[in-house]
């Protein structure tokens, strides 16, 4: 098991800080939505050189131009990246892989999908499947 800490509504001091005080504990850095529409890829890079034995999770909810926000995350430093369900499946299909092509993962975001389907054809590739318990309140079965 992998402990993951999520970086959301913080300002870039406090997600440097926040990080840094539990580095020792977690194994997973995500960079929150709200964070990568703040700060950019800079925040990425930035968390990348001042933690680069953590695994990072850019959370960028990607619902087109998949191939070229993956590309984006993982050179900016990524070693993961979310995609959302809902998006069109050649979208999710290209998202994987260009993760699988960059030796990165795609999680899939489930906010907001009720149909099994959305999920089937991820394969066998290095991504996941993921259910976020949001904020805004739990995910619908």
């Amino acid at each position: 098991m992998k402990l993951q800490l999520a970086l959301d509504r913080l300002n870039w001091d406090q997600c440097f800080q926040l990080a840094d005080e539990t580095r020792e504990y977690v194994d997973i850095i995500e960079i929150g939505t709200g964070v990568i529409k703040e700060y950019g890829m800079e925040i990425v890079r930035e968390m990348r050189d001042f933690f680069p034995n953590h695994s990072l999770l850019a959370d960028m909810k990607i619902c087109d131009a998949g191939k070229h926000e993956a590309r984006q995350a993982f050179a900016a430093g990524a070693d993961i990246a979310t995609v959302m369900a809902f998006a069109p499946d050649a979208t999710v299909r290209e998202t994987i892989q260009t993760a699988n092509d960059m030796g990165k993962e795609m999680m899939v975001d489930l906010l907001g999908v009720t149909q099994k389907k959305k999920t089937s054809g991820v394969g066998t590739t290095r991504s996941q499947i993921c259910r976020f318990a949001h904020r805004e309140g739990p995910a619908k079965k």
